[in-house]
């Protein structure tokens, strides 16, 4: 049975809340293993920066390793998204990216570091976008 985080009473014309013990009911989601996932994203340019289309074959790559490492991937590559920045001249620049976005109980910052190096020199990027955010799988 699960307890509602908050509970309330009527006393007269007033409503008094009363909070639950908030740790317990952490700890009872912790232990069932559905708190405390992280949803990691990779974007991945389409393009090349002379605007020649990377190899389907590099993005299957992308997603049987994510696979093969975090058990399931999700990826998001039939519409591309557009992301826009500006560069040391102050000019904005477009390109479409695509992302591949898994689960993991846990945070390896090793790899991701790795990861996203060796991403990065795959498709001859300065920089790569990778990040994590904690989430609780309902």
């Amino acid at each position: 049975m699960i307890l509602p985080l908050l509970s309330s009473k009527q006393r007269g014309p007033f409503v008094t809340i009363e909070l639950r013990d908030v740790r317990a009911e952490r700890f009872r989601l912790e232990s069932r293993g559905s708190f405390g996932m992280f949803l990691i994203h990779v974007l991945l340019p389409v393009h090349d920066n002379n605007k020649r289309r990377f190899d389907r074959d590099q993005f299957a790559a992308i997603r049987n390793e994510l696979t093969k490492k975090f058990g399931g991937v999700t990826p998001f590559v039939r519409s591309p998204a557009v992301g826009l920045w500006k560069d040391e001249a102050d000019q904005v620049s477009a390109g479409e990216v695509v992302m591949f976005e898994v689960m993991s109980p846990e945070l390896d910052q090793e790899w991701r570091a790795s990861y996203r190096r060796r991403l990065a020199q795959l498709f001859r990027q300065d920089e790569l976008l990778i990040w994590a955010a904690k989430v609780t799988k309902l």
